[in-house]
């Protein structure tokens, strides 16, 4: 039986390792041992990306986003992975981001206000009765400077109090406008 180590532990198994097995992340067995890989030994392969994939079939009426903010854009999901070639040996994982939004139409909708929006999901998550959101009063807010997220007002004390919505304006992207 060999025993390949690692440093944090020991692997084993009922048979010989086999020389060169990975056995740990840039790590293979050689003579029993868990040793760096030598990358001029190796055939490192670096990920590579796939062409991008529009979820569903490309049709913006029933795959965007609906309108539901004014100044609101419509977006749709692209996708791609990392597996044109899958990285291997070592290699390195792809660089940069696995999705993005493709704008479905030039024009901005029309619709709520942020405000009005943010107090309709807030109104919403009030009336559902979790118990943790019991003393709300359903009044929204919601700041240019961070526009995935939208604030719910509490009653607690004198002064308003706010605590995140938790995905309340999932995927929905809007201009940055100022709600005093």
């Amino acid at each position: 039986m060999i025993w390949c180590s690692n440093g944090e532990g020991i692997i084993r198994s009922a048979h010989p390792a086999l020389e060169y097995s990975y056995c740990g992340y840039q790590m293979w067995c050689i003579e029993g041992h868990c040793v760096p890989v030598i990358p001029e030994v190796v055939n490192l392969r670096h990920g590579g990306w796939s062409n991008w994939k529009d979820e569903g079939h490309g049709n913006c009426i029933t795959e965007c986003v609906p309108c539901q903010i004014s100044g609101q854009i419509r977006v749709r999901r692209s996708t791609r992975h990392c597996d044109n070639p899958y990285p291997h040996n070592g290699g390195s994982y792809c660089i940069g981001d696995d999705t993005r939004g493709i704008r479905c139409q030039q024009d901005k909708c029309d619709g709520l206000t942020i405000k009005q929006f943010a107090t309709k999901s807030c109104t919403k998550l009030r009336d559902n009765g979790e118990l943790s959101t019991k003393n709300l009063t359903g009044e929204g807010m919601q700041y240019s400077a961070d526009l995935c997220v939208s604030y719910r007002m509490n009653e607690s004390g004198q002064q308003p109090f706010f605590r995140t919505v938790h995905h309340a304006v999932q995927n929905i992207t809007v201009s940055k406008v100022d709600v005093g």
